[in-house]
């Protein structure tokens, strides 16, 4: 596994705390939502009523290192309900959460550790710190 996106991992879940609240990355249609469960191998939010697994924020962070997505290589996050309308970093982790759309909620919980950073004008994008 890679050490530095198995570090970040560790410690998001390590640090996370339920009642936590966050907001999605678009300023225009950001929406709120909150931790309300967490396990080992994933966390629930609400109101969204969605389980996003360990896995799933794993394969965030290693697709940001594995393509270099820094400051001067930003990443568009392009998400989508649809997953053929989906770009390649949102495809990433719903791949690794049973097909269900995620990145818009592991993205706040990222940055809230200062693990990435997200421009959230659109088109939204983020990079690693």
């Amino acid at each position: 596994m890679c050490n530095p996106c198995t570090q970040k991992l560790e410690e998001t879940f390590r640090r996370m705390a339920v009642g936590q609240n966050f907001q999605t990355p678009d300023a225009l249609l950001g929406r709120p939502f909150t931790i309300d469960m967490i396990s080992p191998i994933s966390v629930h939010i609400t109101p969204q009523n969605i389980t996003i697994t360990r896995a799933a924020f794993f394969e965030t962070l290693h697709y940001l290192h594995s393509n270099g997505h820094i400051s001067s290589n930003p990443c568009s996050i392009e998400s989508s309900n649809e997953p053929n309308a989906s770009g390649p970093l949102c495809q990433a982790s719903r791949a690794q959460n049973g097909n269900v759309r995620c990145i818009n909620y592991i993205l706040p919980i990222l940055e809230n550790y200062n693990f990435v950073s997200i421009n959230s004008q659109r088109q939204n994008s983020v990079w690693l710190m």
